[in-house]
């Protein structure tokens, strides 16, 4: 016997082994499944239809039960590959990963866009008493700078310049927190 003979069929058992070792279905209901795999082909040819579970069961000699127990565990043995293509045979139709939705990246982005109010929030509180009230009276309220000058009894240009102010403080406190990207 050559060494090259003897080295591929261990090496085919290794693999094969090592296949076993990965596989999450016992080997036993492995052998089931295929067994009911096969009685199902067999009978389909015969009968040139799809056979019931109970016909299936008594070709086999195992309750109807079972049977219906293997082809639920046979679905989910199934595994398919996120690149399959999904209802045509071209290869450019559309793939089961565009139908696996990424909760991660929304998740990671509410989780920050809520960090970052609640470092505005702290940050706009830290702010002068009159800068803070032209920053609520221009985001949450909607004031025009004409407005916000009638109501704190400045001119308008005055109130800009409040609301100018308060940016640049605001921009300085998000800074020193780590963020860049606000204001």
């Amino acid at each position: 016997m050559k060494f090259e003979t003897y080295a591929i069929s261990l090496i085919r058992g290794a693999i094969l082994e090592m296949v076993r070792q990965e596989d999450w279905v016992p080997r036993s209901i492995r052998e089931k499944m295929k067994i009911l795999d096969r009685t199902t082909i067999a009978m389909e040819l015969e009968l040139r239809r799809t056979p019931t579970e109970a016909e299936i069961a008594d070709r086999m000699g195992i309750p109807v039960k079972e049977v219906s127990e293997l082809i639920v565990r046979t679905t989910r043995t199934i595994v398919h590959s996120l690149d399959e293509v999904i209802g045509s045979n071209s290869e450019n139709g559309p793939k089961l990963v565009d139908l696996v939705v990424d909760d991660s990246s929304d998740t990671e982005r509410e989780i920050e866009s809520r960090e970052m109010r609640r470092i505005l929030v702290e940050c706009t509180d830290a702010l002068p008493e009159r800068e803070k009230l032209v920053v609520s009276l221009y985001y949450h309220r909607g004031l025009t700078f004409r407005e916000i000058g009638s109501i704190l009894g400045v001119s308008e240009p005055r109130a800009y310049h409040l609301h100018t102010q308060a940016m640049t403080r605001l921009r300085a406190a998000m800074k020193e927190q780590g963020i860049t990207q606000a204001c």
